[in-house]
């Protein structure tokens, strides 16, 4: 039987977090399970919020852990566990700062800049090649602070333009998920979604 694959958003858990931009790793992931019909379950052992099914011939988990964005690595580490999936069949999603709004990049691997979110990740899972897709959000206008700037929700502009980019996002998982991570790169890196 084939390995499992997890596509892992980060985000924080609780009703005031749901649409600040940090949340973008898990309004992908959301979409995601919508789109291919997956529910959502509590792993309280796992502390995160699992949606498992099969597709493209493959065992697939989406999760969102519920530990708070500078944990998620404890969550990540308990999955990819206990579910016995490799790191190379990880994808991790999340916001980025240094990518414009309108954006999305996948990257096989790296630091984790300034996201405590994927460097949780990266330190818990012992490695920095950890494939990842970075949702741009930009960059905070000068007079915001940048903790005040994630966890502000996105004006209603970004939030008209977000359905098309959280669509393409799920698009970009298909592909990520047949292909891998550098046709991916090469089809999604360069584009403008808005």
């Amino acid at each position: 039987m084939q390995e499992p694959y997890a596509i892992i958003g980060l985000g924080n858990p609780g009703a005031r977090y749901v649409k600040n931009r940090h949340n973008v790793g898990f309004m992908c992931v959301d979409a995601f399970a919508k789109t291919h019909n997956l529910s959502w379950k509590p792993d309280s052992k796992r502390e995160a919020d699992l949606a498992q099914g099969n597709l493209k011939g493959r065992k697939i988990f989406a999760a969102k852990p519920q530990t708070y964005m500078n944990l998620s690595g404890n969550a990540v580490r308990k999955i990819l566990a206990y579910y016995q999936i490799p790191v190379e069949n990880l994808l991790v999603i999340y916001d980025d700062t240094a990518i414009p709004f309108g954006k999305i990049r996948f990257r096989p691997s790296g630091s984790a800049g300034s996201h405590n979110g994927i460097e949780s990740v990266l330190v818990e899972l012992g490695t920095e090649d950890v494939s990842r897709l970075r949702v741009g959000i930009g960059e905070p206008p000068p007079q915001w602070d940048l903790k005040d700037y994630v966890l502000a929700n996105f004006t209603s502009d970004e939030d008209k333009q977000l359905v098309k980019i959280i669509d393409t996002c799920v698009d970009a998982l298909s592909l990520w998920l047949a292909e891998g991570t550098e046709p991916a790169m090469n089809r999604y890196n360069a584009m403008a979604i808005v």
